[in-house]
């Protein structure tokens, strides 16, 4: 009884440390997540650029949500609202273009027009 506590106790120390990595380590950073596009497509292809845009999409989504939960202004929920509806329309944009692993040449642009519900 007395070796099976410790080797208990490894297991699910190994458990704990197995989600803490799976939950902590995840691409949050510009640098990350380059890291993470590139190991999936060439950089410069518009798979790439469109991987690098969904992750800058979703925190801005975010952001706009968090922002419309708070603010009372009508006008600014409106503008707030269209935004989203825009990323969203952007984000599935970018989506199709990573499904279907393009590896034509890149625009040679990273990034998101909120205001806008297209991405060229």
């Amino acid at each position: 009884m007395e070796a099976i506590v410790p080797l208990l106790l490894l297991v699910v120390g190994l458990g704990v440390a197995i989600w803490v990595v799976r939950t902590f380590h995840r691409p949050k950073t510009s640098v990350g997540r380059m890291e993470a596009a590139a190991a999936r497509f060439p950089p410069g292809t518009r798979a790439f650029e469109a991987s690098m845009s969904l992750g800058i999409i979703a925190d801005m989504i975010a952001s706009r949500e968090r922002e419309i939960a708070k603010t009372l202004d009508e006008g600014k929920r409106a503008t707030l609202t269209k935004q989203v509806s825009n990323l969203e329309k952007q984000r599935a944009i970018h989506q199709r273009t990573v499904d279907a692993r393009d590896l034509s040449r890149g625009k040679m642009s990273i990034g998101v027009n909120p205001d806008s519900d297209t991405v060229e």
